[in-house]
């Protein structure tokens, strides 16, 4: 693909934001929800107060980050909470997007599950139990996200659902078009058919030159923010201008250099008031964040290792005092050439994870009151 940096074809100043390690679809929502001259003031306004809310179960390098970089672990947030069904405090949530996607929300809520104990399931096998913990909170207590959660699922990359959902909370309508594929999005099926490049050449520039439109462009694994398009004096080639967050830079491509592996959607201002929207989930991580900050600082793995060492310290004493009895013991019976017999009375537990769901599940004690 040949691209080329041109500063032109950004007519509303949608802002460049770099993106983490495998955030592109995050960053690229802040992109093309930062510029809108009726939302972005109410949409910066209530993630930055997300931000704010879950400062405590921040690490200290994301605190120091650019705001722009650091309102990704906000979204984030938002997205564990609107995928995990077991939220009951976001039921509203949960109907407020089912109203506009039906069974397809319940579909990707089903693979979230999946994937999270496919997760976790590798998390118990390689022992990693902290990290474990942390998703096994998520899942079977309504949600409750912890710093390792966050961290983890921040670099996992977005489905073109995912970032549906998070648009339409921004105030962007997505507007399906039947490709045929099931994403609802344009893309170019035969470069052959010249009615078919012509049509989607046709669309992108009308959209893209209405300040109520956004385009989100997947371009193979990857997610970018559509500025705006051009044509070429003389010659007529028409440029699609995007802002890419991996580099980050503002690039060119040229239309007809598209392939059926390039993905647009469109979305559209909607005439849903998300004001009232936000004002819930400001209340609700209010209440959560005091659970879930508390839960930082004595995670359950942390307790039952500990308890276990405490245990263990206990055994060890034991068989020590068994072994010097038994020595002693012995050292006597040596005397009448009987031989020496040693029969401690316990044996030391290993501090590790058995493998076994069952010890787990006696062993682990979750803590959700607030008892600062």
């Amino acid at each position: 693909m040949s691209e080329q940096k041109n500063p032109r074809g950004n007519p509303f100043g949608i802002s460049l934001i770099p993106q983490l390690f495998n955030t592109c679809g995050l960053s690229t929502i802040l992109m093309l929800t930062g510029k809108s001259p009726h939302l972005s003031q109410t949409n910066r306004f209530f993630l930055s107060r997300v931000l704010e809310l879950i400062q405590p179960i921040l690490i200290d390098k994301i605190k120091n980050m650019d705001r722009e970089i650091s309102l990704q672990y906000a979204l984030q947030y938002l997205l564990l909470k609107i995928e995990n069904r077991s939220t009951i405090n976001y039921e509203f949530i949960y109907h407020f997007l089912h109203n506009k996607f039906g069974h397809v929300l319940d579909d990707q809520v089903a693979i979230h599950t999946y994937l999270m104990t496919m997760k976790m399931d590798h998390l118990n096998k390689t022992q990693n139990y902290s990290t474990y913990d942390s998703y096994r909170l998520y899942m079977e207590k309504k949600g409750i996200i912890t710093t390792n959660l966050l961290r983890n699922e921040m670099f996992t990359m977005k489905s073109d659902l995912e970032l549906k959902f998070l648009m339409e909370i921004f105030g962007y309508q997505f507007i399906p078009n039947e490709s045929g594929d099931g994403t609802g999005a344009l893309f170019i099926a035969n470069k052959k058919r010249k009615n078919d490049f012509e049509k989607i050449q046709l669309l992108l520039t009308e959209i893209s030159s209405n300040s109520n439109y956004r385009i989100l462009y997947g371009v193979h694994n990857h997610w970018v923010a559509v500025t705006g398009m051009s044509e070429e004096k003389g010659s007529g080639q028409v440029f699609i201008h995007y802002n890419d967050p991996m580099i980050p830079e503002a690039k060119t491509i040229p239309l007809d250099e598209i392939d059926g592996t390039h993905r647009f959607y469109i979305f559209k201002e909607s005439e849903t008031d998300v004001v009232k929207l936000w004002e819930m989930m400001e209340q609700v991580i209010v209440q959560e964040i005091q659970i879930e900050k508390n839960l930082q600082n004595r995670t359950a793995v942390e307790k039952v290792l500990a308890s276990r060492e405490e245990v263990n310290i206990d055994l060890v004493k034991e068989l020590n005092l068994s072994r010097k009895i038994s020595m002693l013991q012995a050292d006597r019976e040596s005397k009448s050439h009987l031989s020496i017999n040693l029969h401690p009375t316990k044996t030391l537990q290993s501090t590790r994870h058995s493998g076994k769901e069952k010890d787990w599940d006696t062993d682990v004690d979750f803590e959700f009151e607030d008892q600062n």
